[in-house]
């Protein structure tokens, strides 16, 4: 077999294993050495070509973040690997699925002043589930590609999800003029992996069950996946403890035809009085999810008297940065409910309604105020008029904690989805890409100007889509306002660090619709209008930073003030 032969019959090995075990679709980047593995792809997948590998990264990423399933990420030698970095980081932290087929010199050339050549072995250290490195093609070992891709898959799924990479050396020639009609390689198939379903231990439950009854306690939820089943095991347990579940905008409860009578939404606002806990007196607290958005949360479950605190978790993440887990269960989230259920008497004491109830009605009240931050407002407008089901991607920095403090229970189900595996500002719009991609909602991102400055080359990949992407212009980084970072000399030029940008012309570059928004009124005239003419829409909408600030203080102090005279 020729050496051209034997490379396009290796990658295809490769690749359609890859698909055999449930992988449909690919992200492309051109360049030569990477020819057999982007016929390969082009044979056995769905694919989208992406000049840049950075912004293609991020777009892999989104894609798996909506589809729930590993994409594969193909690139050529050299540089082009490493610029997958930030996003292989996020995909680590967010527990995404990827696969990352890195094409590279063979070993001859690795360490010898090759054109193009960097070690590539181990590139993503720890932030990959498992690395492969190929030989060059090899006859003998073509049946084996069929299990690696399997194995390869099993990895990123189980048992925490992420990236894993494969790295594929060749040898030049690297393709022949008969290698262009590829037909399966015959090399067998495995059957598609099913993550086993983790139970837990029924005398724990019992002991938990024992611990908690008649003690009042609450549950506390951030990120998790929008699963309506999920939504419905959570707050029947809340129900079953009669307790309240602070939910974070990322846990999917705040919004869903599910029961949300134990929903507090606004507790960022009144939590800003920390002895209102000890006031409250939960005595337990289970956790599901990530990490929520709310520092003012994270302070209280370090001081608080909780005497018991559970984090409930399937994937082996130790997810207790506060160090306050006294518990950690090891189980589906949805069967430790409905076991837990089962068992546990709690009497209906409402005390929680009558302390937290009043606090939560004021702060949904006040946010109804024409003085809200142009922030809050958009925010409302938005869910508002979305329809059921669509997708917002909620940048981080400011965008995401403007979307904790004034997202409201609603039955409306919305899918709210963030990069908050490592909380960075880049690849956003290459995110919202890929989730427009592959869903077939409703699609809106909501980032700030340095996160749009940060991924201009984004706005490409974001061309023959249907998304509404809100820009909000605070001119830099306006979440360092509210840090004690304002207070010095060299604020602006250090940390505000405005940048200028003109985003009309950057939306004119790429042949976006763009419309400048100051207004609550002229920002809901134009939601209404992307969302019926479809196509890419940039909103710009521009904020006056010192109103904001002063409106966001005068906000919390109103609730805060309630808080005072409520404990006294």
């Amino acid at each position: 077999m020729s050496r051209g032969k034997l490379n396009i019959r290796w990658a295809a090995a490769l690749v359609e294993g890859l698909a055999n075990a449930g992988v449909e679709q690919a992200v492309l980047s051109p360049g030569s050495r990477c020819t057999p593995l982007t016929i390969a792809c082009e044979t056995y997948l769905n694919t989208k070509i992406m000049v840049d590998e950075r912004s293609a990264a991020f777009y892999a990423l989104g894609l798996a973040k909506i589809t729930c399933q590993p994409v594969v990420l193909v690139c050529t030698s050299g540089s082009a690997v490493a610029n997958w970095y930030p996003a292989v980081v996020e995909a680590s932290l967010g527990r995404v699925p990827l696969i990352l087929l890195s094409a590279d010199r063979p070993p001859e050339l690795l360490g010898f002043g090759a054109n193009q050549t960097i070690d590539q072995i181990k590139i993503f250290q720890n932030f990959v589930r498992a690395q492969f490195a190929l030989p060059s093609a090899e006859h003998l070992a073509l049946p084996a590609l069929s299990s690696l891709a399997a194995k390869a898959i099993e990895h990123s799924l189980w048992p925490l999800p992420g990236p894993v990479h494969i790295n594929v050396p060749f040898r030049e020639p690297l393709l022949s003029n008969q290698d262009l009609v590829l037909e399966s390689t015959g090399h067998g198939k495995i059957d598609r992996f099913v993550p086993p379903l983790l139970t837990p231990n029924i005398s724990l439950i019992n002991n938990l069950a024992t611990r908690i009854t008649g003690h009042p306690g609450c549950i506390v939820c951030g990120e998790l996946p929008n699963d309506i089943t999920l939504a419905e095991a959570i707050t029947n347990l809340a129900a079953a403890l009669d307790c309240p579940i602070l939910a974070d905008p990322l846990s999917n409860l705040r919004r869903g035809e599910h029961n949300r009578s134990s929903i507090l939404c606004h507790y960022d606002a009144w939590l800003m009085r920390p002895k209102l806990f000890d006031w409250w007196g939960p005595q337990w607290l289970i956790r599901f999810g990530t990490m929520p958005v709310s520092k003012r949360l994270h302070k209280i479950l370090v001081t608080a008297k909780i005497g018991l605190q559970v984090i409930v978790d399937d994937q082996g993440n130790w997810a207790d940065p506060q160090h306050t887990a006294t518990l950690m269960v090891r189980s589906d989230p949805t069967v430790f409910c409905n076991e837990l259920m089962k068992i546990v008497k709690m009497p209906k004491s409402g005390v929680w309604r009558q302390v937290l109830g009043p606090l939560e009605r004021l702060a949904a009240v006040l946010l109804t105020e024409p003085s809200i931050p142009l922030e809050w407002a958009i925010i409302q407008e938005l869910v508002m008029e979305l329809p059921a089901n669509a997708n917002i991607f909620i940048g981080n920095s400011m965008p995401v904690r403007d979307l904790d403090a004034c997202l409201n229970s609603n039955a409306k189900p919305l899918n709210i989805i963030a990069n908050r595996g490592a909380s960075g500002i880049d690849g956003c719009i290459s995110t919202l890409a890929g989730i427009a991609a592959g869903s077939k909602e409703a699609t809106i991102g909501m980032i700030g100007d340095l996160a749009l400055f940060h991924d201009l080359n984004g706005l490409h990949a974001l061309r023959n889509s249907n998304v509404i992407l809100i820009v909000t212009n605070n001119g830099g980084g306006g979440i360092f306002h509210y840090l004690s970072q304002a207070r010095l000399s060299n604020f602006e030029k250090n940390w505000l660090t405005p940048t200028e940008l003109n985003i009309s012309a950057a939306a004119t570059l790429f042949n976006l619709k763009y419309q400048k928004i100051n207004s609550r009124t002229a920002f809901a005239t134009a939601i209404k209008t992307g969302l019926a003419q479809g196509g890419v829409w940039i909103l710009e909408v521009t904020i006056d930073t010192e109103y904001s600030v002063t409106q966001h203080r005068a906000y919390w102090n109103a609730v805060v003030n309630y808080v005072k005279t409520s404990l006294q």
